[in-house]
């Protein structure tokens, strides 16, 4: 079987409206790619859940199919491929796809790669062999962050109403009575208020760090004590009536990213 090829769709009730994960899995052994395919399609059944999954057995298999436009959820990673390794395949998506969306969990059957990993900020990192127990607490962990919860948020132009993944969004900025949505794909324009914005919200997932601006903070690259980076090099600024309640955040992301 050629890879990419075979996509395996587990979907409960046949409703086409039904969110499905779309979860890729690359690695130079065939072995590894069914053991974590046939895992998820578990995961998949026990959890009713709908997944979508396709392999890869190189980074170029991966990167090339990328350049089609696909677009993955999650991607379950080996380091030790040849040529294009994981890391490298990880730094082309983040830095010269400029994908900051699809979470990447590594795998290996060594440990000692942590601080090469830091760039392509995974999701997490796992040891082979990889078990149920393992698969099931990566998927609920990205189900838990970024997942269905809240996944679009809604908005109108004139009488036409359109919705975009929550997830693709880096932060909204108010301009006068237009609100300015600063996506992966780049800026859309609409009228509304900042507070029924926030309302559409995941309030775990964005902070309101200024009365002008809402962030995600996916996409936090540093932070100031006036204003935060994020990964597109925009930087936002923290009001100083916002300041003390975004430093306890952040504090609290970083002892969670310790943990």
């Amino acid at each position: 079987m050629d890879a990419g090829s075979f996509a395996f769709l587990y979907k409960i009730g046949g409703d086409e409206g039904v969110h499905a994960y779309r979860v890729a899995i690359c690695d130079d052994e065939i072995v590894t790619c069914s053991d974590i395919e046939d895992l998820l399609i578990d995961y998949g059944s026990r959890k009713e859940l709908a997944i979508v999954t396709e392999v890869f057995y190189s980074g170029e298999q991966l990167l090339s199919y990328l350049e089609k436009g696909e677009r993955f959820d999650l991607i379950f990673l080996d380091i030790e491929l040849e040529n294009i390794n994981g890391v490298e395949a990880g730094r082309i998506l983040r830095e010269e796809k400029d994908d900051n969306v699809t979470q990447v969990v590594y795998i290996s059957s060594k440990e000692n790669y942590c601080m090469q990993l830091f760039a392509v900020r995974p999701l997490h990192f796992l040891i082979k062999p990889i078990g149920s127990k393992e698969i099931e607490s990566i998927m609920d962990l990205y189900i838990k962050l970024y997942g269905d919860k809240n996944v679009f948020f809604e908005y109108q132009v004139g009488k036409q109403t359109y919705r975009i993944a929550q997830k693709e969004i880096l932060y909204f900025r108010s301009n006068a009575r237009k609100i300015e949505m600063v996506t992966v794909n780049g800026e859309k324009e609409f009228y509304g208020r900042m507070q029924d914005v926030e309302k559409q919200l995941d309030r775990s997932r964005f902070w309101c760090v200024h009365k002008s601006y809402i962030i995600n903070t996916q996409y936090i690259s540093e932070y100031r004590f006036n204003q935060i980076i994020l990964t597109s090099k925009d930087v936002i600024p923290v009001s100083q009536a916002y300041r003390s309640t975004v430093r306890n955040k952040i504090m609290e992301l970083q002892i969670a990213g310790r943990d």
